[in-house]
C-alpha cells in the first residue's frame, strides 16, 4: 500500500538567490580587470551598487555604497512553493566594518505579476520586515534574523512571476561609504514548506503551471 500525501511530515526546504544573479545587474569588463560594474536603469548615486570581489574570499558579492540603493531580481512563480504556508526570507552579506554597534537594514519588497497584466515595480512589503543586524566583525559571515511573507498572500494559481527587490538602509551615515567600511550583500535566502500534488493528481499532471 503506497503513502499518501496525508502521512508525509512537511519540512522545510530552501532557494538560495546570489546577489550577483539578480537579473539587474550587469557584467562588465572594466579595462580587463576581473571586478564588474553594476549598470542600473537610472544612476541611483554618484557611486551606484557594484560587483566587487569580498575581501579575502575571491566570491564576488554586490557591495551597495548608498542608503536606498537596490538590486532586482524576476524569477517564475515557484512550483514547488506552498503559497499557503508562510515564507521566510534573510540576507546573507558582510562588512568592513569593526564597530559592532554598527547596523543594517536589508529591505526586500516583491511584486507578483500576471499574464496579461502590466509590468509593475516592486511595491509589496513583507508581512513582518526583515530585522536590522549588527555587524559581528570586519568581514565576517553576517545573516539577517528572518522576514515574513504571511501564507495566502499570493495565489499561486494565478500569478505567474514574482519581482524581488533587496534595499540596503545602513542606520551610520558612513557606513558602506568609506573604502574601509563597504556593505556587501552575498544573496538572499528563502525558506518555505514544498507544495504537494493532490494523491488523485500526482502521477496524472499533463500541465504543471495548471
Amino acid at each position: 500500500m503506497g503513502i499518501t500525501n496525508s502521512e508525509i511530515t512537511k519540512r522545510y526546504a530552501n532557494k538560495f538567490y546570489p546577489a550577483v544573479d539578480f537579473s539587474s545587474v550587469r557584467w562588465l569588463d572594466v579595462e580587463g580587470s576581473a571586478l564588474c560594474a553594476f549598470q542600473p536603469e537610472t544612476a541611483l548615486t554618484e557611486s551606484p551598487p557594484s560587483v566587487e570581489v569580498l575581501p579575502g574570499t575571491g566570491l564576488p558579492a554586490v557591495r551597495f555604497y548608498a542608503v536606498g540603493d537596490y538590486i532586482r531580481h524576476i524569477i517564475p512563480l515557484p512550483l514547488d512553493v506552498d503559497f499557503r504556508s508562510p515564507i521566510y526570507f534573510r540576507c546573507h552579506w558582510s562588512s568592513g566594518s569593526e564597530t559592532t554597534t554598527d547596523d543594517v537594514n536589508f529591505t526586500l519588497m516583491y511584486q507578483v505579476l500576471l499574464t496579461g497584466g502590466s509590468w509593475e515595480p516592486a511595491g509589496q512589503s513583507l508581512d513582518t520586515a526583515i530585522p536590522n543586524d549588527l555587524v559581528s566583525g570586519r568581514f565576517k559571515v553576517e545573516t539577517t534574523d528572518v522576514g515574513v511573507l504571511a501564507g495566502g498572500t499570493i495565489n499561486q494559481n494565478t500569478a505567474e512571476l514574482l519581482l524581488l527587490q533587496v534595499a540596503m538602509n545602513a542606520t551610520v551615515a558612513e557606513l558602506g561609504v568609506t573604502a574601509d567600511e563597504g556593505i556587501y550583500l552575498v544573496g538572499l535566502e528563502m525558506a518555505y514548506l514544498p507544495r504537494m500534488a493532490s494523491d488523485s493528481a500526482a502521477q496524472s499532471i499533463s500541465n504543471p503551471w495548471a
